[in-house]
């Protein structure tokens, strides 16, 4: 499901052909690496990827993780929780940086859905959007656009959220 180029225009994908892994290949598309987890932290469903220029990010929906890697595919650090409090992961899909280096993440799909902030660390900073400021409990990818405003996919359709002091608003939908 996820893909990040790195700034070398080294490339990691996200498989979920069985083996739940992420692959890392150069720009030619010469296979690098396999990333199966970390110790005693195999992926169990990793969903989506994303990079900040000097680490990775991966998105582990059955796991309710983040994991964090370098960009030699060396394993960091996860932070996991499994719980709906806020601060915590549960069935974390898309992630998405803004422009001040924190980390989105798009977290529990089916129940009390919302998108939370963390720092690049894995501390928690806080539920930027929940369950009753968006509606839309299918919630996939996430991508900051050039505008800033914070564009949330789902299966039916996309949601446009821009930053208005502490409070983010729903601008427009597009349903496909």
């Amino acid at each position: 499901r996820g893909v990040t180029v790195m700034p070398n225009g080294d490339i990691f994908v996200v498989t979920q052909d069985g083996e739940h892994v992420v692959e890392k290949f150069n720009s030619s598309g010469t296979h690098l690496a396999t990333l199966r987890g970390g110790p005693d932290y195999p992926f169990s469903a990793p969903r989506f990827i994303i990079n900040d220029g000097t680490n990775i990010f991966v998105s582990d929906f059955r796991l309710n993780s983040i994991a964090k890697y370098t960009t030699s595919g060396g394993f960091l650090s996860v932070f996991s929780n499994n719980l709906y409090d806020a601060g915590k992961l549960y069935s974390p899909e898309g992630v998405a940086y803004d422009p001040d280096g924190h980390l989105y993440i798009a977290d529990g799909k089916y129940e009390h859905p919302r998108i939370q902030e963390w720092d690049a660390n894995g501390t928690y900073i806080g539920t930027i959007l929940d369950s009753t400021q968006i509606d839309n409990n299918n919630m996939l990818a996430l991508a900051f656009g050039p505008d800033g405003k914070l564009y949330v996919s789902s299966y039916w359709r996309v949601s446009v959220f821009s930053e208005t002091g502490e409070v983010w608003s729903l601008d427009y939908a597009i349903f496909c």
